[in-house]
């Protein structure tokens, strides 16, 4: 069979001789070439929207840059406090007050409340070099 049948009969009759002459009918999905004008037409619509979409890309970038604005300083807030929920402590920054301990080696930092901090062990400059440590004078 050829590739098309009733080639020289107009639509109507075309459709007619198609009916009549079938073994039967039935619907299927299948692909049809686009006509040069309608091919045409598709394309100048594609283009349309493309520069339609192209704006709202622009609209819409506009728009998560003045949301990130808004929403950066709260993240950044929020991310603070849930660490401090997480480690169930807050970091501050206030003077703390260091001691030689120099039989142990380590210097100890202790905050505004006397409570030890932090401690490490003795730099070589803060090691004692000489046997005696002169006392402090106390003020009252």
């Amino acid at each position: 069979m050829s590739k098309q049948i009733f080639e020289k009969e107009d639509s109507s009759e075309k459709l007619q001789m198609l009916e009549d002459n079938c073994y039967g009918k039935e619907e299927m999905d299948f692909t049809r070439e686009y006509a040069s004008e309608d091919l045409a037409k598709l394309k100048h619509e594609f283009s349309q929207n493309m520069v339609f979409l192209a704006k709202k890309q622009e609209e819409l970038d506009i728009l998560k840059k003045d949301f990130k604005i808004e929403m950066d300083p709260v993240k950044l807030e929020a991310a603070t406090r849930l660490k401090g929920i997480r480690s169930k402590h807050k970091e501050v920054q206030e003077t703390v007050f260091a001691f030689d301990d120099q039989e142990n080696g380590v210097m100890e930092f202790y905050d505004k409340d006397g409570i030890m901090i932090h401690s490490r062990p003795l730099s070589q400059q803060e090691r004692q070099l000489t046997i005696s440590k002169p006392a402090k004078e106390a003020k009252n």
